[in-house]
């Protein structure tokens, strides 16, 4: 669990940097912006390591004591989900967990690197603000609607 939260903060931490171009200055650490970042030092007596490149992931590890453990940290992947809207009249920004949705025109909209699914809760949350649904869909694919999964749309709606 320890290296499992080590990890993380290294792949973060190295992701914040390369992100937001800050130099990391550091004998052991070098970061370029367009093309990726090289760490390598100590946390508490704890070797890390940290490289990547801007949208190829991060990979991190650590060791200590003989014993190293890495993993690779794939980017998210930035999709964008729609649901267009049963009465069209509705028009602003809906709060759905931590989503906040733009909607107008008929039709609520939101993108970011939340996976490649579609989420029922959401559906549901989104549904019960706007008053219905009659689609859902992403650009990953996935879709919602009276022709395509008409059950999983019918359940979305049942929940508001």
């Amino acid at each position: 669990m320890k290296y499992a939260i080590i990890l993380g903060l290294i792949g973060l931490l190295s992701a914040c940097a390369v992100h937001t171009s800050t130099p990391i200055s550091s004998t052991n650490a070098s970061v370029q912006p367009s093309t990726g970042f090289n760490i390598n030092g100590t946390l508490g007596g704890l070797g890390v390591h940290s490289q990547g490149g801007l949208g190829s992931g991060v990979t991190a590890g650590a060791s200590f004591g003989g014993s190293s453990v890495s993993a690779k940290l794939k980017p998210g992947a930035w999709n964008t989900w729609r649901a267009g809207l049963k009465h069209r009249g509705f028009i602003g920004l809906v709060r759905t967990g931590m989503l906040v949705w733009k909607c107008r025109l008929g039709v609520c909209i939101v993108r970011g690197p939340y996976g490649s699914d579609l989420n029922m809760s959401v559906c549901q949350q989104l549904s019960a603000k706007v008053g219905g649904l009659a689609y859902y869909s992403n650009t990953a694919g996935k879709m919602w609607s009276q022709q395509h999964n008409q059950y999983a749309l019918n359940q979305c709606n049942q929940g508001r």
